[in-house]
């Protein structure tokens, strides 16, 4: 969807989770060494532990399953100025709806879906959150400058 859209990619994959410690240290030179027009960050679960970094860069995101009951995490998403997108699932044991609603953020909330945006053990459920989380995402890209 992102590179259809002229977006280049770049995806950073962990061998072993990084500690928050260890993410916040690696974070700024993944962040800074981007030099594209526009820059977008999307990250999911542990990786919502740079939204802080995203704030104080005023750089838009898409948040999956954010650790919303961590609080630099939750004190990030509060704050944030730039366009900011956060999906979480009312299962979620780490998403916090009323909070995230309360920001005046763009906010998706599955209904019934986990961490994993899945509906536990119902196969078409989890199908349709997928499609609703893909085209939420696509009209929140049409908003970006």
């Amino acid at each position: 969807m992102l590179h259809s859209r002229g977006f280049s990619v770049r995806t950073v994959r962990w061998p072993t989770p990084p500690t928050p410690a260890q993410l916040l240290d690696l974070a700024p030179g993944l962040l800074d060494a981007v030099r594209a027009r526009t820059h977008l960050v999307v990250a999911k679960s542990l990786s919502t532990r740079l939204l802080p970094l995203a704030v104080q860069r005023a750089l838009p995101g898409v948040w999956l399953t954010p650790l919303l009951r961590e609080p630099q995490v939750r004190r990030a998403a509060e704050r944030a100025t730039a366009p900011t997108l956060l999906v979480g699932g009312s299962a979620d044991p780490y998403w916090d709806a009323a909070a995230a609603a309360a920001w005046g953020q763009r906010v998706l909330e599955v209904a019934g879906a986990d961490h994993s945006i899945e509906v536990p053990g119902e196969v078409g459920a989890s199908l349709r959150a997928l499609q609703t989380v893909v085209t939420e995402i696509e009209d929140f890209l049409d908003t970006l400058p």
